[in-house]
């Protein structure tokens, strides 16, 4: 019978020394990185079939610049990706990291193909290496796969990881690494702000449905008996379809608006679920227009929709 003790990076280890996982690492590797691949395009591809898809941005955003060396540290969550699965020492540990790495690119893309949304201006031209590094990023990636950001989303789930791995000396320099990966979502022109929020979200929920130590916490979660509680969980349900309803109807019933007078405050487009054919428009709302004056103007999103390319 061998000895099991509990290890310092979330897994168990034998006494004697539990073997990295190496070769588990290399088969979750070759699943995750085909179906990433596959499931992100299949997401883009979907959404550049709509004739109109939705932007959601702040003005201020415009005044973002475009830094194209920022495509660097943008790049390297590919190589911290692929390495992460080696640097587990347990196979527990890795099974649980790449549950979450597996969870996020589930969430993000259905998210990506529920409520797609794309970016709003087109990148400036680059050359030399940083060129050809934008260059094979749009071989692949198109202006659409926003919210939520699964750059940020696999951020928050490498530093879990990664955190508990290198010294502390170089926490900083992964604090550091793990911002400027954050802010190269901006300044590289792939995502608008209203995306990186989304993105940490997602992370930190993959990182608390899958944890390590202990079990899962939706692991024990069984429909309630009390006759009470069910009452009550179905009138939460009914409330929510019912606001659901009541969305749709208001963005169906939306009329034409005269040309846009260049106010920032909130703006709905066209949904991408109507038909291509008819124009954006304002909700007619009083409170629209009271908050278009607002003083907080230049914070107040926009969603806006313009025609496929």
């Amino acid at each position: 019978m061998s000895c099991v003790a509990a290890s310092p990076h979330g897994g168990e280890a034998q006494a004697g020394g539990e073997a990295r996982p190496v070769r588990r690492a290399i088969l979750w590797l070759a699943c995750l990185g085909p179906l990433f691949y596959v499931t992100y395009g299949a997401a883009n591809w979907l959404a550049s079939l709509h004739a109109h898809v939705p932007e959601a941005i702040f003005d201020w955003e415009r005044r973002v610049p475009f830094l194209d060396w920022t495509i660097l540290p943008y790049w390297s969550t590919n190589a911290f990706y692929a390495a992460s699965v080696f640097v587990c020492a347990t196979r527990r540990e890795l099974n649980t990291h790449a549950r979450r790495l597996l969870g996020a690119q589930i969430i993000a893309v259905l998210c990506f193909i529920a409520f797609p949304l794309r970016f709003s201006w087109p990148k400036p031209q680059t050359s030399g290496l940083v060129g050809f590094l934008f260059d094979a990023l749009g071989s692949f990636d198109k202006p659409f796969n926003q919210a939520p950001s699964l750059h940020v989303a696999l951020t928050v789930i490498l530093w879990s990881l990664y955190s508990r791995h290198l010294p502390r000396l170089a926490l900083p320099l992964l604090a550091a690494w793990s911002t400027l990966v954050v802010g190269s979502t901006m300044t590289t022109y792939q995502h608008h702000f209203i995306d990186l929020p989304t993105g940490a979200l997602l992370g930190l929920l993959c990182v608390w449905a899958f944890p390590d130590h202990g079990a899962q916490p939706l692991e024990g979660a069984r429909l309630a008996r009390d006759p009470d509680r069910r009452s009550l969980a179905l009138l939460y349900a009914a409330a929510c379809v019912l606001l659901l309803m009541m969305v749709a109807i208001a963005l169906r019933s939306q009329a034409p608006a005269p040309p846009s007078c260049g106010c920032s405050g909130l703006r709905w487009g066209s949904p991408w679920w109507r038909s291509p054919m008819q124009p954006s428009a304002h909700l007619p709302s009083r409170n629209m227009q009271m908050a278009q004056r607002s003083s907080l103007r230049a914070f107040s999103p926009r969603l806006i929709v313009s025609a496929r390319s």
